[in-house]
């Protein structure tokens, strides 16, 4: 069984947990599980920390992919001209 969670933070003030238990259900009463709201300081900063934890991960990961794809090029063009230059001699 699967079951998925949505968290929501509204204005770094508010957060609602939502469990999505069954989406195949009619009504929404049926489909979901646990909800919880809260306005307590902690709990919602909490989820921001999370949420900018995760954005942070995901730029890195970008930046790591794109200095990859970079670092590839590189080396198939040293490599490139090093078998030309050896092809000259």
């Amino acid at each position: 069984m699967q079951i998925r969670i949505t968290i929501l933070v509204v204005d770094r003030t508010y957060s609602l947990v939502i469990e999505l238990k069954d989406d195949t259900k009619q009504f929404s009463n049926k489909a979901i599980g646990i909800a919880a709201y809260s306005n307590s300081k902690s709990t919602v900063l909490s989820y921001v920390s999370i949420f900018n934890r995760l954005w942070k991960n995901s730029e890195l990961r970008e930046e790591l992919l794109i200095q990859n794809i970079s670092q590839k090029e590189f080396i198939n063009i040293a490599a490139h001209d090093l078998r030309f230059q050896y092809n000259l001699f």
